[in-house]
């Protein structure tokens, strides 16, 4: 059903990524700001987790969102959160100011679903979209151990770009939830815990 409803969309695997509907927003009377952006570098705890930056590949054009905190601006360079255990180094920079849209769902998003819905059944189709999603990272197509990635290694290839290409958004923790890998989810500290669901908000019960 996936494959037939991207037929009906604006998905296009030659096309750029970044095509899509977005929130808008500005600073003009009567609209809105971003809520989501906070100033780099700034006070607020708005640090993505260390691991985003171990784990990626070098030369990956999506760590451009995150930014490396620094103390020009009379900021630490490591944000320590009072109490909590909790400290980082680098800012969520995926909103690059209080006008930046939020994307709702855009072309590179289509693309990863166009890859999952052909991990199984057509994996040549998945892989060669996932080495698209990777290109337009700056990333060379994923080598294999194999004459062909297997559909466990394209699933754990899935996952990675999902991570990159949508992160801050929403994603990580349903994708991992779905694919029953939320225990391969970073712990900070040994009293956190990983959540397998959460309840339902009250206006959305009916009452």
């Amino acid at each position: 059903r996936a494959l037939e409803n991207l037929s009906n969309s604006f998905f296009d695997e030659m096309g750029a990524m970044s095509t899509g509907v977005n929130h808008v927003f500005s600073a003009g009377a009567g609209d809105q700001l971003n809520p989501l952006f906070y100033p780099f570098s700034g006070p607020d705890n708005n640090c993505a987790q260390k691991d985003f930056v171990l784990d990626a590949e070098a030369g990956d054009a999506r760590l451009s969102k995150v930014s490396l905190r620094t103390d020009d601006m009379g900021m630490p360079d490591t944000l320590v959160i009072p109490g909590t255990g909790l400290s980082g180094t680098h800012d969520v920079a995926v909103w690059g100011s209080s006008a930046a849209p939020i994307n709702i769902i855009r072309n590179e998003e289509l693309i990863l679903i166009y890859a999952e819905a052909n991990i199984g059944t057509n994996n040549t189709a998945a892989q060669d979209a996932l080495d698209v999603v990777r290109a337009a990272a700056g990333l060379g197509p994923k080598v294999y151990a194999g004459a062909a990635a297997t559909e466990a290694e394209l699933v754990d290839q899935l996952l990675h770009e999902r991570r990159y290409s949508l992160f801050a958004e929403g994603h990580r923790w349903v994708d991992m939830r779905r694919y029953g890998r939320l225990n391969d989810l970073p712990l900070d500290r040994t009293t956190d815990k990983i959540h397998v669901q959460f309840p339902r908000p009250f206006a959305e019960t009916g009452g």
